[in-house]
């Protein structure tokens, strides 16, 4: 079957947010069982050609949204995957709203040009839930809408056959939103939630755990110690003064701290430079799963998507409600849940956090199970991409 994908970001060419590697993850898996599937992606740098090996299309998409009139240029290429993708730029200054309404246009162009028979569209771009045309352009076309942020639209997202909602957290919040559309198509079946999932499904051990724990301490010239904590504070961690505040209390206690800071922060070195033994400043970006997997623990306050890789490989997250995905509060005893929540992302309640964590890990045995148990309650892109084709399946019967 012939798959459309619609995003701002895809894997290598964006990753702001991390939905980048996520479409890139599930494009390349729709491809693996055999499906057509072709990436339409926006792009807000100027694109080189010679990138990728794309190639310029002569002549650029004109979209209209309003009185203006706004100019795309198309470039095609090929990812290793066998994904057909199609970048569209345009040069044009635009305010985010109306970049978002005539990207949308332009990827219905686009669509009409790659596809003339029977096809899905998945739309990770909400505004393309309000485009007129894009289910009755073709008579054979299935839309189906992926929402993975909190801007949910208040209408016309009953246009699209079906929405699939990534993220338990987004979820939640939708279900305390006043939003008839949503309930409306909840209630007909042609709404589903799905968890976030890590970048790939893995089969990461306790043993493996250790090496890269040990792996990371050495390459990063901290002590290697299997009796203490290994704590990652990545980019998104939170503001960053507070987590210069929260770091600085924190290696107080007898733990080990890798972090990536957002910019060239002095505080953070100077930080580094106390306790050598005990945080290690590592490039920014999330680590791949093997990184992952050496730290004990990731504090990801902010972003669920982090939240959801680091539970993939089996670290445990220390997270807020708004960035929890799938974690549940662990028990003091650790005979149920999946990580440790804090009630906010302030300075006062992360510490705390903090040390709940420390002491989940100092009951030894009992912390060690975790890994294998938290790892159940992440989605994995196979049953992801799974759920998402049974849904194409059911739409097309």
């Amino acid at each position: 079957m012939r798959i459309i994908l619609i995003s701002d970001e895809i894997f290598p060419f964006s990753n702001r947010s991390g939905l980048g590697k996520r479409v890139s993850s599930l494009a390349t898996e729709l491809a693996k069982r055999g499906n057509d599937v072709h990436a339409v992606v926006s792009t807000k740098t100027q694109t080189d050609s010679n990138d990728h090996s794309l190639a310029r299309r002569l002549r650029p998409i004109e979209t209209t949204v309003g009185d203006r009139t706004v100019s795309w240029n198309r470039f095609d290429g090929r990812l290793p995957s066998g994904v057909e993708i199609h970048l569209l730029h345009t040069e044009d200054k635009l305010d985010e709203e109306l970049y978002a309404h005539a990207f949308a246009r332009a990827a219905l162009t686009t669509i009409g040009s790659v596809s003339t028979g029977e096809a899905c569209c998945i739309s990770f771009n909400r505004e393309c839930a309000a485009v007129p045309g894009l289910d009755a352009n073709r008579k054979n076309n299935i839309h189906v809408l992926v929402l993975s942020r909190n801007d949910i639209p208040q209408k016309g997202m009953k246009d699209a056959d079906a929405v699939v909602i990534l993220g338990k957290t987004i979820a939640r919040a939708i279900e305390r939103a006043d939003n008839t559309e949503i309930e409306e198509m909840r209630s007909s079946g042609r709404l589903v939630d799905l968890p976030l999932w890590g970048e790939q499904p893995n089969s990461i051990s306790v043993s493996d755990k250790a090496r890269a724990k040990t792996s990371f301490q050495a390459s990063s010239g901290l002590p290697i110690r299997n009796d203490v904590p290994l704590f990652f504070f990545p980019t998104t961690a939170a503001d960053p003064a507070v987590t210069i505040k929260t770091v600085e209390q924190f290696l107080r206690g007898d733990v080990q701290v890798a972090i990536t800071p957002k910019d060239e922060d002095v505080g953070l070195h100077d930080l580094a430079a106390r306790y050598q033994d005990r945080l290690a400043i590592i490039p920014s970006g999330t680590p791949d799963l093997t990184a992952m997997a050496g730290f004990d623990f990731c504090v990801s306050v902010t972003d669920p998507s982090t939240t959801a890789t680091a539970m993939s490989c089996g670290t445990v997250p220390v997270t807020t409600p708004e960035a929890s995905e799938c974690a549940v509060d662990l028990e003091p005893s650790l005979a149920s849940g999946s990580g440790i929540i804090a009630s906010d992302n302030s300075a006062d309640a992360i510490l705390e956090a903090l040390g709940r964590s420390v002491a989940a890990f100092d009951r030894g045995g009992d912390f060690a199970k975790l890994s294998t148990r938290i790892r159940r309650y992440t989605g994995t892109l196979t049953r992801q991409t799974q759920a998402i084709m049974q849904l194409i399946d059911s739409l097309r019967s």
